[in-house]
């Protein structure tokens, strides 16, 4: 009752007006509750990110997928790139705009901590089917790049020796993934995949507000086609 109770207050003050005011009431009371649910959301997975908790999630199109956005986020530090390969590998089914825009507003977010909670949240997944291959193929695209010498170690290394994964990581199979491809897909797939992203994360064009974060990724695209264009030649 109290998660409905904004919605029963804007009803009672609009049949205060009459019919009109009643159906007036009705619409504003719907937008109002789902912008205040849609806080707590945010709210609830911004707590379970900054004390570490590994709790289920509820709404995950599989076990750790919050984890995993929040991962993606922490790798490629650009939301908007994090969206987009997430749903390149595990399509439109989780809100992953909310996740990843709650891992983006996350101070301090710890890498090796979000790769235990990941770890444990697959191992509790209770015979539920969870893409273990396709989340380390992600891991392989939003690690391209990756420095271990600055960063450490890579979270997908990490994960591995946590689950006992058998997982050998691939610099021309991760430039490939960047590009949303497989390796050994077409030059024509490369050549079209890289300008549709070029344009897309494009520094000048980007919707991202951290110009930083957009260059960032747009680096990663053209090292990503540089690296398969040299493999080919």
């Amino acid at each position: 009752m109290r998660r409905h109770a904004c919605f029963f207050c804007c009803v009672i003050a609009g049949c205060c007006a009459g019919v009109f005011g009643a159906v007036a009431g009705i619409i504003t009371g719907v937008i109002l509750e789902k912008i205040i649910i849609r806080f707590l959301e945010e709210r609830h997975l911004l707590k379970v990110l900054e004390e570490g908790k590994n709790v289920q999630i509820k709404g995950e199109p599989f076990a750790g997928a919050f984890f995993v956005s929040a991962l993606t986020v922490f790798c490629l530090n650009d939301i908007e790139n994090s969206v987009y390969q997430l749903k390149t590998f595990f399509g439109n089914k989780g809100d992953w705009l909310l996740y990843c825009r709650v891992a983006g507003s996350c101070r301090g977010i710890n890498g090796d901590l979000l790769v235990e909670c990941l770890s444990s949240a697959i191992k509790k997944s209770e015979g539920k089917a969870v893409p273990l291959q396709e989340i380390f193929r992600l891991l392989s695209a939003v690690e391209f790049l990756w420095n271990e010498n600055e960063r450490g170690e890579r979270p997908s290394k990490y994960l591995a020796s946590l689950l006992d994964y058998n997982y050998i990581s691939d610099e021309i199979a991760g430039a490939y993934r960047v590009l949303g491809l497989n390796p050994g897909d077409s030059l024509e797939k490369v050549k079209a995949a890289h300008r549709k992203l070029a344009a897309k994360f494009h520094p000048d064009v980007s919707l991202s507000e951290d110009s930083q974060s957009s260059l960032s990724s747009f680096v990663r695209i053209q090292t990503a086609y540089e690296t398969i264009l040299h493999q080919l030649s």
